[in-house]
């Protein structure tokens, strides 16, 4: 995963250096930005980082080290999807901010639409891979891992569904709603809370903290963004229609027992990504 950063960084950074041997001029609007946004996309960052690294630490200090391998092999599959559907949404932020900005909120929701069906093509064949063969992957990991698919499956399932709503977050900061951006992630923050209180004697109270804190902010946020753009980007019997056929090779997957299959989940999940293309 590291090594996919550092290719990722050097791909972003070798793109500008392109860019700016080709004698582009760029202006300055640093000085443009205010101090009010600027401090709300810092709280922002704090509070995602929060999140990001606050379960491992807190398992580990209230259920031990293996426990907190536990949650760090679900976080990696979280990271792991993030770092494959985010520069896809990433890619389109500024494109919101110039829509925005010339006033073309139908295009936006075009736009947006248009990421979640990119993103469902990488989404399909992972939930093939984490749903459909979980053995494979904990097994891979370690073995004392396996006897916790069902959890790692619960887990993968939130953080699929989320993935395939969109850039939420970075759509709500490039139209002007930094506030309500931070506003429900503070009180998905808080839910997270109340929902480890009231599962702290279960051993992974931490995990079922941050799924619902996941779930929370990112159905929050598609909502709100469905209401300011007054019509969803995608329907629902679209959206349906686009986790057809990853939920029939998952289902296959299990009704032919083959989800200790390394070969199988490779073609399984290639077919996916075939189709869905």
């Amino acid at each position: 995963l590291l090594i996919l950063y550092v290719l990722q960084y050097c791909f972003v950074l070798g793109f500008f250096l392109v860019r700016q041997g080709r004698g582009k001029t760029y202006r300055d609007i640093s000085g443009e930005v205010s101090l009010q946004k600027w401090s709300a996309y810092q709280r922002s960052d704090l509070m995602h980082s929060m999140i990001e690294q606050m379960p491992v630490v807190m398992q580990y200090f209230f259920s031990g080290a293996f426990e907190a391998g536990v949650v760090s092999v679900v976080l990696l599959v979280k990271k792991l999807i993030n770092f494959i559907s985010g520069p896809t949404a990433k890619i389109f932020l500024p494109e919101f901010s110039r829509l925005y900005h010339a006033g073309e909120h139908e295009k936006i929701r075009t736009v947006y639409g248009s990421i979640m069906r990119i993103q469902m093509l990488v989404v399909g064949p992972l939930a093939v891979v984490l749903l459909g063969f979980p053995r494979v992957i904990l097994g891979i990991l370690a073995e004392e891992l396996i006897v916790y698919d069902g959890l790692f499956m619960a887990c993968a399932v939130i953080f699929l569904l989320v993935a395939t709503l969109g850039p939420c977050g970075g759509i709500l900061q490039m139209t002007g709603n930094e506030k309500t951006d931070n506003r429900i992630r503070f009180w998905a923050l808080i839910l997270m809370g109340a929902v480890m209180l009231l599962t702290r004697a279960d051993a992974y109270f931490v995990l079922y903290g941050l799924c619902v804190q996941v779930a929370a902010e990112a159905a929050a946020k598609y909502f709100y963004i469905c209401r300011w753009m007054k019509k969803a980007p995608a329907s629902m019997v679209s959206y349906l229609g686009w986790w057809a056929v990853p939920a029939l090779a998952v289902g296959l997957a299990h009704v032919m027992k083959a989800g200790d299959s390394f070969w199988l989940m490779l073609l399984f999940a290639g077919s996916v990504f075939a189709f869905s293309g």
